[in-house]
């Protein structure tokens, strides 16, 4: 199993032309976001859609919250609404009260997506449509998350998750595997998966918030990274992988 390291290397460069993403989409096919924390304005009756009609019964968990503050199983809150679709991911239009909620898609192969709704009253009972796309989104093992990583200051602050990872002699690592989890989740929120471009890039734009980033590369030491995604900053990640043990 590789090593851990801390994030002493990590510098940050001045950005220069780099293309910001909308939220959920891909620098690259295996790029996946799982959720925004921005809420969707929607009436009381809602229909959700699976992008992925192959995904089998999917179940979707819905839970009450506060606007702004990122739910994940890792507190064991209940969920208020547990709906089940049909064999072709397929769901009846629910209804819901008007309040704030956070709904979770899980499908069987793993697969997961999230929504924030502000649910208002609608006197005219208009049906709100969702499209939820499906990322596998396992959480970290036991072996690559501790809880020491929690306590790990955030240095790096930045308006969205972009950078280039390289290896101790300055050339790009490609197809590392990289992933972000809410800060405070356990190894458990994750909101990214994706993996660096040939030339050692990657980003995905982020909602606000406090994050920790890990990066898997084979031969490689793990990189964890605490950041915080604000406006009232600029610049990138450069990130060096020290060389390590793959056992």
């Amino acid at each position: 199993m590789p090593k851990r390291t801390d994030i002493s290397k990590i510098i940050i460069a001045v950005a220069a032309g780099w293309v910001l993403l909308l939220p959920g989409t891909a620098v690259a096919a295996e790029t996946c976001v799982v959720t925004s924390l921005a809420e969707q304005g929607s009436s009381t009756h809602i229909n959700f859609v699976i992008d992925d009609r192959g995904a089998g019964r999917v179940t979707l968990d819905i839970y009450k919250h506060e606007p702004g503050v990122a739910y994940t199983e890792a507190k064991g809150s209940k969920p208020t609404l547990e709906v089940v679709s049909d064999s072709r991911a397929v769901f009846q239009t629910i209804q819901l009260q008007p309040g704030h909620y956070h709904a979770v898609a899980h499908a069987p192969y793993g697969g997961r997506a999230e929504i924030y709704l502000n649910v208002v009253p609608d006197a005219s009972q208009n049906t709100s449509t969702f499209t939820l796309w499906l990322c596998n989104m396992s959480p970290l093992r036991q072996a690559e998350w501790k809880p020491s990583d929690e306590d790990i200051p955030v240095k790096e602050r930045i308006p969205t998750f972009s950078g280039t990872l390289y290896d101790p002699t300055g050339a790009a690592i490609s197809g590392a595997e990289i992933k972000v989890v809410r800060k405070g989740t356990e190894g458990k929120g994750v909101v990214a998966n994706l993996k660096s471009e040939p030339d050692g890039r990657f980003a995905v734009k982020l909602p606000v918030g406090l994050y920790i980033a890990f990066f898997f590369s084979p031969g490689f030491e793990i990189r964890v990274v605490p950041f915080e995604i604000t406006s009232a900053s600029s610049g990138e990640l450069h990130i060096v992988l020290p060389i390590g043990s793959t056992t």
